[in-house]
C-alpha cells in the first residue's frame, strides 16, 4: 500500500508542477488535496516500517487508512461555477 501511495504522490506531484490540474479548481482545495496524498503516502510508509516491529499494530494502521479511502471526498471548489456535465440537470 505505501508503494501504491507512493505512485499516486509522484504522479499527482507531476501533473501539478506542469500546471495539468484543472485550472478551474480553487486554490485552497488543490491544496488540500495535496495535504491528504502526501499524509495518507507518509501513513502508509509509517505502517510498513511498523509491520516489522510489531505487525498487528502496522497491519491495523493499514486497514484503517484503506478504510478512510471509502469517505466521499470534499466536493471541489471552482474559481468560477461547476462545469455542466452533460446528461446531468
Amino acid at each position: 500500500m505505501a508503494v501504491l501511495a507512493w505512485s499516486w504522490l509522484l504522479k499527482w506531484t507531476v501533473g501539478w508542477r506542469r500546471n495539468q490540474v484543472d485550472s478551474r479548481l480553487a486554490m485552497d482545495y488543490v491544496r488540500h488535496l495535496n495535504r491528504r496524498y502526501w499524509l495518507f503516502a507518509l501513513l502508509n510508509t509509517a505502517a510498513a516500517v511498523l509491520v516489522y516491529a510489531h505487525w498487528p499494530s502496522g497491519l491495523a494502521l493499514c486497514g484503517i487508512l484503506t478504510a478512510t479511502l471509502l469517505i466521499p471526498p470534499r466536493t471541489p471548489r471552482y474559481h468560477t461555477e461547476a462545469p455542466i456535465v452533460e446528461g446531468e440537470s
